[in-house]
């Protein structure tokens, strides 16, 4: 019942209501959510033309989000692969479940399931013909650690140099390069005064 309420409300979904699914056995909890977000993915076609015919519809497109940001909060490490999962799906999808809320919030789900093990989502960066701001927000998750971990830096340094090798190793027909990407990620560097990465962001 709790997990059906996700798809009923939106995003002012009630502390109360997100208290009682949080509540709930942890491991089933995460299994559930999880569940959720495949079943946006398996029923994407269905969702899609909900929204053609009614319009776009919060309460009804907001279980996406709700499910992310409650693994967040869950700090679940092991649905890294449910979430780049559903990071992996077309812009379209992207678009109508989570429109803005991808740059503006889903970073910091990622920062809480992710900041101990960044070595996925580097390989989701690597990843050809992801959309640019599924991407945008997982570097933006890794800016928040180095912000907020300092005795983290060096590591986050050393991820961005990774990416940035990679970039500068690829070709335009690997179907990864994206210049809208690389000039976010530039300005994340720039944040975090990355100066030490200023020869590989020059030949980038």
């Amino acid at each position: 019942e709790e997990i059906n309420g996700l798809y009923t409300n939106g995003l002012y979904i009630g502390e109360e209501k997100l208290k009682k699914i949080l509540s709930l056995p942890r491991d089933t909890l995460i299994q559930d959510l999880e569940l959720v977000l495949l079943d946006s993915i398996n029923r994407y076609g269905y969702f899609e033309q909900l929204v053609d015919e009614n319009g776009w519809d919060e309460e009804k497109i907001s279980f996406v989000l709700h499910a992310i940001c409650l693994l967040g909060e869950l700090n679940a490490a092991d649905s890294m692969d449910a979430l780049i999962n559903v990071m992996s799906q077309s812009e379209d999808y992207l678009e109508l479940y989570l429109g803005d809320f991808l740059v503006e919030m889903v970073w910091d789900p990622i920062y809480k399931m992710c900041h101990s093990n960044l070595e996925p989502i580097k390989e989701f960066m690597f990843k050809p013909g992801t959309y640019t701001f599924a991407r945008t927000a997982f570097s933006s998750a890794v800016l928040q650690i180095a912000l907020h971990q300092p005795n983290r830096r060096e590591e986050v340094i050393n991820w961005y140099a990774d990416v940035i090798k990679f970039f500068l190793n690829s070709k335009l027909d690997d179907n990864v390069i994206d210049s809208a990407l690389i000039g976010i990620i530039v300005g994340d560097l720039l944040l975090m005064e990355a100066t030490i990465l200023l020869p590989e962001i020059k030949k980038l």
